[in-house]
């Protein structure tokens, strides 16, 4: 068997591993854009409460109902801050995934290159073993 045809299967393979990186860097980037979303919605649920506060304290209300809005915003505080870690964490997993699946490409071309110079080789074997036979029956017509 061929050389080049024997790095069939191992192209296959390498072609495998790069459509796997690819898909778990989607699910990684879909991840990542849904808890960059749910961040920008606490942030603004903040500034909501952050705002109601303002309005009441102003509109006098009592003050038990201030400090239940004041322990909802600090408990939206820390929602916010453990958020940002998962998203910083979500955003190294990114640069992860990025960095397997250019890997998985880079090795994916590599054996696609190295095929394709075992099939040139191959082909210049064949055709010299073609020009061979052709000048040695061009000898054989000239010697009768």
């Amino acid at each position: 068997m061929k050389k080049s045809r024997r790095m069939n299967s191992l192209l296959k393979l390498a072609k495998n591993r790069e459509q796997d990186a690819v898909s778990l860097l989607n699910r990684t980037r879909q991840e990542l854009d849904e808890r960059e979303g749910q961040l920008k919605e606490l942030q603004q649920f903040q500034r909501d409460y952050i705002n109601r506060l303002g309005s009441l304290g102003s509109n006098g209300a009592d003050m038990s109902k201030i400090n239940e809005y004041r322990h909802f915003i600090s408990q939206l505080s820390g929602a916010i801050t453990m958020q940002g870690q998962l998203l910083a964490e979500s955003r190294k997993e990114l640069a992860l995934k990025s960095q397997s699946w250019r890997e998985a490409r880079i090795d994916s071309r590599v054996i696609g290159n190295y095929q394709d110079r075992c099939r040139n080789q191959e082909h210049q074997v064949l055709l010299k073993c073609e020009q061979k036979e052709a000048d040695e029956k061009a000898q054989q017509m000239k010697s009768r």
